[in-house]
């Protein structure tokens, strides 16, 4: 018995490490602040090709770990569906997350120039309602 969960434990860590890498690689590329609402932009495309590259890829070393864990014979075959089944259910939840992070970064850009546009705007609007206020009660 012990034997047997020593082989699964190194078939695990062999064959599920790649997903790991590769989600460590995705991260190491992400996450870089951005100067301007274009560069945000383009950020946002590009991160969001890279991470769907990454999570083809680590569904497919997935695929692979699992085969490499039923060959070992410790799971049955409805234990290996299962696990690529949460495995893939938590590598898509990671990845659609990492995208919207992503886009976050684009929208906040936006939003900072969104403020500054309307800032200026609200204090000619706060003086034109002084300016009519005046005007009414002087005529």
């Amino acid at each position: 018995m012990a034997a047997d969960t020593g082989v699964l434990r190194e078939t695990m860590v062999d064959g599920f490490a790649v997903v790991a890498d590769i989600s460590d690689e995705l991260e190491a590329t992400l996450h870089k602040p951005r100067a301007n609402v274009f560069s945000a932009f383009a950020y946002a495309l590009g991160a969001s090709a890279r991470i769907s590259s990454a999570r083809r890829r680590m569904l497919s070393a997935l695929k692979r770990g699992a085969a490499s864990v039923a060959i070992a014979g410790a799971v049955g075959s409805v234990a290996t569906k299962r696990l690529r089944r949460d495995g893939s259910v938590l590598v898509t939840a990671y990845c659609r997350a990492l995208k919207r992070e992503a886009y976050l970064t684009f929208f906040e850009r936006l939003f900072a120039l969104w403020h500054i546009m309307h800032l200026p705007l609200f204090f000619l609007m706060l003086v034109a309602a002084a300016i009519h206020v005046v005007a009414v009660h002087l005529y």
